[in-house]
């Protein structure tokens, strides 16, 4: 099982993700910084092509809205994904259930 299947975002249509790619359209109408993908979707390609600070910012942004806003939840934890994948494979020679850890 896939850190993306542990945390329900394997199905882009899913529940959470329709919510959250559909805050995402909303969001970046009121925060200019999200304007950098027209789909929730598109973060992961974008963050490998600009500079750690620019993703951060973005990261940040959408950080801060998690206390206010579930949606928003679902949008971090899929931008952090790629990383949270790469880590569970370097552990994948741990005894037991890495993508768990």
């Amino acid at each position: 099982m896939s850190v993306a299947d542990r945390c329900g975002l394997d199905d882009l249509d899913g529940v959470q993700m329709h919510a959250a790619r559909a805050a995402w359209v909303r969001w970046s109408t009121e925060r200019p910084q999200l304007r950098v993908v027209e789909d929730l979707t598109e973060i992961h390609v974008w963050t490998r092509s600009v500079s750690s600070r620019e993703a951060n910012e973005v990261l940040g942004v959408l950080a801060e809205m998690t206390a206010h806003d579930p949606e928003a939840i679902t949008a971090l934890v899929w931008a952090l994904l790629p990383g949270a994948e790469a880590l569970a494979r370097r552990l994948g020679d741990l005894p037991g259930d890495s993508e768990g850890l």
